[in-house]
């Protein structure tokens, strides 16, 4: 009662756990095994449903990262673990979205994950655990402190546009040095003017070969798929 309470009143709680068991069995830097683990809680508030304020949503992520990373076995240049960073727990993501003319455009503004929605290669990100499947070292390595994106993301705005339901054109403006590289733990805004600004763009054409079941767009929307598109609705569908 309680639940169905909350999720009819656009609110939505969300718990993911996801823990890697690596072994360096050659080469590397020593042999060993560790294991590493990201506590992922997240809170969806459905604007619209809450306040009447229609397309809006509100998104909090909080991120717990723990126990021991892989790297420092193997002395890999990019994570063979993409879930492996110093353990720390922290604000990822607080955003507010707004879609408009019938979902056929959006703008998101806040602390946001741009590979949610930028570089998404959902193939190999959900069979591979190394970092290069998730996101590319071309787009991870970039900057001062990389892009805004796991383990640390940095303030920005996002746009995006649906032009065909097959064609789609998205673009962010981000600080271009998330949280404080002389500080990697914790939660830190510092908009600094030597910062720079970080800029992608993104045209993207989805073919879909058949209608979704039922059952499938239910699998679409399961929390291990949250941080990843949606690509039948427009935006960051964290619902």
């Amino acid at each position: 009662q309680l639940r169905t309470g909350i999720r009819a009143a656009g609110i939505s709680v969300e718990t993911v756990n996801t823990n890697d068991v690596l072994s360096t069995v050659s080469g590397g830097i020593r042999r060993g095994t560790d294991i590493d683990g990201d506590l992922d809680l997240l809170l969806t508030v459905d604007a619209e449903k809450l306040q009447g304020w229609k397309g809006g949503t509100f998104f909090l992520y909080g991120l717990g990262i723990y126990g021991n990373n892989p790297s420092q076995n193997v002395g890999d240049v990019q994570g063979v673990s993409n879930i492996g960073a110093l353990n720390d727990w922290k604000l990822f993501e607080a955003w507010y979205q707004q879609n408009l003319f019938e979902e056929r455009f959006s703008i998101l503004a806040g602390m946001y994950d741009v590979t949610s929605e930028f570089d998404v290669v959902r193939s190999s990100s959900e069979l591979f655990v190394h970092g290069s499947f998730g996101t590319g070292p071309d787009l991870s390595l970039s900057g001062k402190n990389g892009v805004s994106t796991f383990p640390t993301t940095a303030v920005g705005i996002r746009v995006q546009g649906k032009f065909t339901e097959n064609f789609t054109v998205r673009a962010a403006v981000m600080d271009g040095v998330p949280g404080d590289p002389n500080h990697p733990t914790g939660t830190h805004v510092n908009l600094r003017d030597d910062d720079g600004v970080f800029a992608i763009t993104e045209a993207a054409y989805y073919r879909f070969l058949a209608p979704e079941s039922d059952e499938q767009i239910q699998e679409r929307r399961r929390p291990s798929n949250i941080r990843r598109l949606t690509f039948r609705r427009l935006g960051r569908a964290a619902e």
